[in-house]
């Protein structure tokens, strides 16, 4: 079976279920769902830094990411590297329709991935189902957002953006931790200039919005006001 007619399967089972199974805005793989899997189905940590896999390589195993994350790239037609998406815990990584993976992944904090291969998925009913509620979640996320930043500004952008970073670990005095790119990576998933996201950050700082912890942690402080930032209602933002 090709990887397309894989991913058409997963979208059809999705399709099928959708007169009678509830919106889900998160998918959590049933531990039922992996017995049987054996070493097709295994659990493997990488560093920050480390890569996942690389764009045009065989797409052959699916990831999930079980905590940290991970950021999207893929290489532009002048051949620049340009991140696409942050994912975290409960995110599918590599499903591809082609032969070969369309994106790079890389770790950018200490993340545990479930590594599922292509067979797995072909076996198995259920995980072609929670694969698929995973691709339509994540579409109709970036439907809102992409809807959203048409009516906001680079500010309100870059707040929403941080609200829907993937939780850290830690708590307490510092607020909610989120794991956090580079902020070339930000710029790009939101097309924005670098030194536009760097200027807002330090608004957002400035106001006590955030608090930038290190490079790959940002803690927020308040987040009534990055909320009211994401919908201009705001005062200086």
């Amino acid at each position: 079976m090709t990887k397309m007619d894989t991913a058409a399967r997963i979208m059809s089972a999705r399709a099928g279920d959708a007169g009678h199974m509830p919106h889900r805005t998160a998918t959590v793989l049933n531990p039922a769902a992996l017995r049987g899997l054996g070493d097709k189905a295994t659990t493997v940590v990488y560093s920050k830094g480390r890569k996942v896999f690389e764009q045009g390589q065989p797409a052959d195993v699916v990831y999930k990411v079980v905590s940290g994350a991970v950021v999207l790239s893929a290489q532009n037609d002048a051949g620049h590297r340009q991140a696409m998406e942050v994912a975290g815990a409960g995110s599918f990584l590599g499903f591809s329709s082609a032969e070969t993976y369309q994106s790079s992944a890389e770790a950018i904090s200490r993340t545990m991935l479930m590594r599922i291969s292509r067979d797995a998925i072909e076996q198995s009913p259920a995980l072609q189902r929670m694969i698929g509620d995973a691709l339509t979640s994540k579409l109709e996320k970036l439907q809102r957002e992409a809807s959203a930043r048409l009516r906001t500004n680079a500010a309100g952008a870059l707040a929403g953006f941080i609200l829907s970073l993937p939780k850290a670990d830690g708590n307490g005095d510092s607020g909610e931790l989120r794991i956090v790119p580079a902020q070339q990576d930000i710029a790009c998933c939101l097309g924005l200039a670098a030194a536009t996201v760097g200027r807002v950050l330090r608004r957002l700082r400035t106001a006590g919005a955030i608090m930038p912890l290190s490079k790959d942690r940002i803690a927020i402080l308040d987040r009534d006001l990055m909320e009211k930032i994401c919908v201009g209602e705001a005062a200086g933002f």
